[in-house]
C-alpha cells in the first residue's frame, strides 16, 4: 500500500520504517489490518494542492482494512437473503478460501 501511495501520490513513505500488524477476532470473523509507525517520522506528499506533510509517531497506527471471514453455510444464507442462489464454489489449493458463484433466482 505505501509503495503505491509513494507512486502514485508522489509521497516519500519510507516502507521500512512500517511494520503490518494484524488483527483477528474469531467470534466475529473481522480480520483487522494496521500499519505500525516503527519510529517518529514525516512523510510528504505532493499534489496539485501543493505540499502536504503528515508526522507519525512511534508505535501509531494506520488503519488499512477490514476482511470479514464466513463459513460456507454462513456465504449460503448472504446468497439466499439477497435473492441469489449459490451454483459453485472453487477452493484454493489448501481449502482455506472460496469463490462463491451465485445465480439470480
Amino acid at each position: 500500500m505505501l509503495q503505491r501511495i509513494n507512486r502514485e501520490l508522489n509521497a516519500n513513505f519510507d516502507i521500512g520504517q512500517f511494520e503490518h500488524f494484524p488483527v483477528y477476532d474469531r467470534v466475529s470473523g473481522a480480520c483487522k489490518s494496521y500499519l505500525i509507525s516503527m519510529a517518529d517520522q514525516q512523510v510528504t506528499l505532493w499534489s496539485d494542492g501543493g505540499e502536504q506533510r503528515i508526522r507519525f509517531v512511534r508505535n501509531e497506527e494506520i488503519f488499512m482494512e477490514i476482511s470479514q471471514k464466513y463459513r460456507i453455510d454462513q456465504v449460503d444464507h448472504l446468497a439466499y437473503g439477497a435473492f441469489f442462489k449459490p451454483v459453485q464454489r472453487f477452493y484454493d489449493n489448501r481449502g482455506w478460501f472460496v469463490d462463491a458463484l451465485w445465480c439470480a433466482v
